[in-house]
């Protein structure tokens, strides 16, 4: 009896099992003037990224509203939805103009303020973390920031997506709210913001450091964990430790770790049910009284009203 053959189609990369005259498209015809010519430095700042978001609201807000100078504990942004109004960065002493269609990026730790400018001003905020490898802040290591105009209807879409997601809280708003982030950044990374090359040096720096990011993230809820330590499981003095993480990370070795370890209580204030007591416990911090003095001075909250904070509006 004769039995047939199966026939298999050999792999072939640009055509289909057709019998020929099919063709994908390939990226020389998605290019478009706006498409980035080269983002290998960017990959390589992007290998293990994360977004965490803490809230997102959408204002209608008064001729007289302001938002006086301050510093927050998370990355923000303000999008300008209607109407104009103006903000400072940083140490600069000069107001900047807002209009419609301009997202006012906002780095952790960077002196901020924002204000109606005679006109009622409808905007979107958004409260997030953006994280890199080891857990380091990518808008800090950046030094990213300020006013970015929208060059599509885009930034509106999304931002109105973040808001409405969390307004609702169907299933899956989390990871709604994260991609629709995810989007924003990657807009700004890859054709707005001036993202720092990894030259071979820093990128030595980098591979240097990365076991001694990865224990400090194992550790985050040990008290008791040390700069000796960690130098040691590098093998190198805890001076020349502490110059390689400066020099990379533009932070102190104690700085660094508190600063994970308040991120990380953050991040259970938000995502869990846990009690003050064991958020202290697993974030590493020896007492609650510590716990809640430092959280304070940099969310400038409390522990308990920033938890509040995830459903409540934050200005």
């Amino acid at each position: 009896m004769h039995k047939s053959k199966l026939k298999v189609w050999p792999s072939r990369p640009h055509h289909l099992p057709t019998g020929g005259g099919a063709v994908h498209r390939t990226a020389t015809d998605y290019r478009t003037p706006s498409t980035p010519t080269s983002t290998r430095h960017l990959a390589g700042w992007l290998q293990g990224a994360s977004v965490q978001v803490v809230n997102a609201f959408q204002w209608r807000c008064q001729p007289h509203w302001r938002v006086p100078l301050r510093i927050i504990g998370d990355n923000m942004w303000f999008y300008i939805r209607t109407g104009h109004a103006r903000c400072r960065l940083g140490e600069e002493s000069r107001w900047r103009p807002l209009r419609p269609g301009d997202l006012f990026l906002i780095p952790q730790g960077r002196p901020h303020a924002i204000e109606a400018d005679g006109s009622v001003v409808e905007c979107d905020s958004l409260h997030f973390f953006f994280r890199g490898r080891g857990g380091v802040d990518l808008l800090q290591v950046w030094r990213a920031g300020g006013i970015h105009r929208a060059h599509s209807a885009d930034f509106a879409r999304l931002n109105r997506t973040i808001a409405a997601e969390f307004a609702v809280r169907a299933p899956g708003w989390q990871q709604a709210m994260s991609a629709a982030t995810w989007e924003v950044l990657l807009d700004l990374a890859r054709h707005r913001l001036h993202i720092p090359t990894l030259a071979p040096d820093l990128q030595r720096h980098w591979d240097r450091l990365a076991p001694v990011l990865a224990l400090i993230e194992e550790r985050l809820d040990d008290a008791a964990l040390t700069v000796a330590e960690l130098a040691d499981a590098v093998h190198v003095s805890e001076p020349y430790l502490r110059k390689l993480v400066k020099q990379t990370l533009n932070s102190g070795v104690i700085a660094f770790i508190q600063r994970r370890r308040l991120e990380r209580a953050s991040h259970l204030l938000i995502e869990t049910n846990l009690v003050l007591k064991e958020i202290t416990a697993r974030s590493g911090f020896a007492s609650p009284t510590l716990f809640h003095r430092l959280f304070r001075r940099r969310f400038g909250v409390t522990p308990a009203a920033y938890r509040e904070r995830g459903a409540l509006p934050y200005h």
